[in-house]
């Protein structure tokens, strides 16, 4: 289905840039070929969702400040409403885009488990930063107390 939609959004472009490009000049091949496909493949990029859950952390406090930390270094800003967390871009690119296609959102809720959803971008963002930050790694886990 992710191949269809891709080239689907591949012939969309080029459709589009066959139609924009009247002459052989770099001006009209940029904008009418390269610029097109450019566009629809970022914007497939940022249009893919996902969740992740977190679930073996105990150190619940401690894991809410080293992600709070995280995403306002990677400029979300955070508006926190009682157990849910609701990010929204802070840079330019990401902030037109979400405000063109609401894809650069992203949900964390904190419950028995963590559960983060949205774009996959972010979610493979934070999950580098669960598994590979040392700060992340001494966080007692519900492995290590069983």
């Amino acid at each position: 289905m992710k191949v269809f939609l891709l080239l689907l959004v591949i012939v969309n472009a080029l459709v589009a840039g066959v139609l924009l490009c009247f002459s052989l000049t770099t001006f009209s091949f940029i904008n009418g070929l390269l610029m097109p496909l450019f566009l629809s493949v970022s914007t497939e990029q940022s249009m893919r969702t996902g969740r992740l859950y977190v679930n073996d952390v105990t150190d619940k406090a401690t894991l809410k400040a080293l992600l709070h930390r995280k995403l306002e270094t990677e400029k979300y800003q955070v508006a926190v409403s009682g157990e849910t967390w609701t990010c929204l871009p802070l840079g330019w690119f990401l902030k037109m885009s979400h405000r063109l296609f609401k894809g650069e959102q992203i949900i964390l809720q904190w419950g028995d488990e963590l559960m983060i959803e949205g774009n996959m971008r972010a979610i493979g963002l934070l999950d580098d930063y669960l598994t590979w930050n040392k700060d992340v790694k001494a966080l007692p886990t519900s492995l290590s107390h069983g």
